[in-house]
């Protein structure tokens, strides 16, 4: 998954991800990939229903990568002895506007089922 953007600079998007799975699984984030496809694009919901604003973000499903970029966080997550897992950054990343971001999900089990979710907000 890939998230980009192309908002103004006085815009600063503030991003959390959260993972689960139902087996053993890695997640690591990147920045500045080299992106040959973008993949799917996915559309971000609002979640301030009063608000018309639409998400300055790009999000892709299942880019295509030649070079991952710059390795920023790298967490194993689920034991699988105990049947699955969650990760939650704990800490936000203060993206660049400049930048491109790969998020990678290695599955370690057989029949896993992984789910990663983004939740980021846009301040000025």
């Amino acid at each position: 998954m890939i998230s980009k953007y192309s908002i103004p600079e006085n815009i600063i998007p503030h991003m959390i991800h959260m993972c689960r799975s139902t087996g053993e699984a890695n997640i690591e984030i990147y920045e500045d990939p080299t992106i040959t496809d973008n993949g799917t694009e996915q559309t971000p919901v609002n979640r301030n229903r009063k608000s018309t604003n639409t998400a300055g973000l790009d999000v892709f499903l299942t880019p295509t990568a030649s070079d991952n970029g710059n390795l920023l966080m790298q967490e194993h997550f689920g034991a699988g002895q105990f049947g699955g897992g969650e990760v939650r950054g704990a800490n936000e990343f203060v993206l660049k506007d400049t930048k491109k971001y790969l998020i990678v999900v290695t599955s370690e089990a057989a029949s896993n089922d992984v789910t990663v979710v983004l939740d980021w907000y846009e301040s000025q």
